[in-house]
C-alpha cells in the first residue's frame, strides 16, 4: 500500500509523478522520457526498471544539455566569482556555523 518509485512500477502501478501534468515538479514536463513497468514486482522486474531507467537518465541530460545550448540568454557559471567566496569563506572565523550558512545563501 505505501509502494512508490519502482516498488510500485514493478508490480504494474502506472503511476509516475514525473509524467503527471497535475503533479511533475523540477521541470519534468519540459523532457521527453520513458517510464518503464514491470509486471511480476519480483526483485529481476526491480533490476531491469532500474538498468532501464539509467539509460532514461542520459537521455534526460542529453536533452538538457541541447535546452540549455540552445537558450543563448543561460548564463554560464562565473568560476571567478566561486573562487573568491572560497576564499572569503577561509578569511572568516569558520568555527561559526552562521558564517558557513552565509556562504550557501549566495
Amino acid at each position: 500500500m505505501g509502494l512508490s518509485g519502482v516498488m510500485s512500477r514493478c508490480v504494474g502501478i502506472k503511476r509516475d509523478l514525473r509524467l503527471s501534468k497535475s503533479e511533475t515538479y523540477a521541470n519534468y514536463y519540459y523532457l521527453n522520457f520513458r517510464s518503464f513497468i514491470g509486471q511480476n514486482g519480483d526483485s529481476f522486474d526491480r533490476y531491469l526498471i532500474r538498468m532501464n531507467e539509467m539509460s532514461e537518465s542520459i537521455n534526460i541530460i542529453n536533452q538538457i544539455i541541447k535546452k540549455i545550448n540552445n537558450n543563448k540568454n543561460f548564463k554560464q557559471n562565473n568560476f571567478s566569482t566561486l573562487i573568491e567566496k572560497k576564499d572569503i569563506l577561509k578569511k572568516k572565523n569558520d568555527s561559526f556555523m552562521e558564517n558557513i550558512i552565509q556562504h550557501f545563501k549566495y
